[in-house]
């Protein structure tokens, strides 16, 4: 058994482009990590500027 870090996979930013049912502007943020340097979240920052905060987190098989 190895302690070998599986692979990160990112789907490229072009398939992101011109969705017709998301009209929200790309947000990220880097994570450090050990294995990998850092790791890249993303995240939809909308409403108003003195809005409370809402967190949603999600899991698969669903997105946004």
């Amino acid at each position: 058994m190895t302690n070998a870090a599986a692979p990160i996979l990112r789907t490229p930013d072009h398939r992101f482009a011109a969705l017709s049912d998301w009209a929200f502007a790309p947000c990220y943020q880097a994570i450090a990590d050990p294995v990998h340097d850092s790791l890249r979240m993303h995240f939809v920052d909308e409403g108003a500027r003195d809005g409370a905060t809402v967190l949603l987190v999600h899991g698969e098989p669903t997105w946004g």
